[in-house]
């Protein structure tokens, strides 16, 4: 979970880079369809979420999350922000704004749950040199399934605004279910939206 896994360069359409379950990638090849894959990187990446939620609900402890605390514990925002990003890199790596209404509210639910099975039809995108032979590759410059920037994204800016506009949604369930102690059933004291836009 270091930070090595962040360092990414692109020579064309080819993304070179160690796959990151940080940001919702995939490290294995698929040429034929094959969910059990995607399924596996999505898990990886939920997995990392609810480590960064147990970090968060260890620093806090019993106290409130007000400014003091942030000033004193700002390890708290480190792995605030490191959750963030996580959770709004799987609209950009994954097929989520592809699916159909029953297929995303699953894939929604089980994005902040523990154990619940995201569909089958759900895609992660692949991190590696063999971009040309994968189903579902990363890429860059259009010409991959990244949504990370409106210029770059494949099918133009309204695709890279809808997965932003699904990004923005779930950013603020994810701060709403760990205020009320709900997310993966780890259990926080007091964490507020307001609290955190203020210091930011």
């Amino acid at each position: 979970m270091g930070r090595f896994q962040d360092l990414r360069f692109h020579i064309g359409p080819v993304d070179f880079g160690s796959p990151s379950t940080s940001h919702f990638e995939r490290g294995k090849l698929i040429s034929k369809e094959n969910p059990k894959i995607h399924i596996e990187a999505f898990k990886n990446g939920r997995k990392y979420l609810m480590f960064t939620v147990k970090r968060i609900k260890e620093i806090v402890g019993k106290k409130k999350i007000d400014n003091q605390t942030l000033q004193s514990k700002k390890k708290i925002l480190f792995y605030f922000g490191r959750a963030l990003h996580t959770l709004q890199d799987f609209f950009s790596h994954s097929n989520y704004i592809d699916l159909n209404k029953e297929d995303k509210n699953l894939t929604s639910l089980a994005l902040f749950s523990r154990n619940l099975e995201p569909p089958k039809t759900l895609k992660i995108a692949y991190t590696g040199v063999f971009f040309f032979f994968d189903e579902f590759p990363h890429g860059a410059f259009g010409f991959g399934e990244n949504k990370d920037n409106p210029h770059w994204t494949k099918g133009g800016e309204k695709r890279f605004l809808e997965a932003k506009k699904y990004a923005v949604e779930h950013t603020i369930k994810f701060v709403r279910l760990l205020n009320m102690g709900k997310l993966y059933n780890l259990t926080l004291n007091y964490i507020t939206l307001h609290k955190f836009k203020k210091n930011f």
